[in-house]
């Protein structure tokens, strides 16, 4: 399974591959850019119930986005 995890060195989300329960090993596997150019902390995120995992995140309401965590690909921008 995946995780997501924000926070410094930048604004961009961290995505991490757990391990199987009988394994305590958690490895990076990729990071999600985001639209944070204002100088802003780094990216508070949330979960959404979908098919594909998808994880919202945002540092202000001006731009939110809603990412699928596998792809890395967004799928809703905040004002488009």
């Amino acid at each position: 399974s995946l995780l997501v995890t924000s926070g410094p060195p930048d604004s961009s989300l961290q995505v991490w591959q757990v391990s199987a329960e009988d394994s305590d090993v958690i490895k990076p596997v990729g990071t999600i850019r985001t639209e944070n150019g204002t100088g802003q902390p780094w990216a508070k995120i949330a979960t959404i119930s979908a098919r594909a995992p998808w994880v919202l995140h945002g540092s202000r309401l001006d731009n939110v986005q809603i990412t699928e965590v596998e792809l890395r690909k967004n799928v809703y921008t905040a004002g488009t």
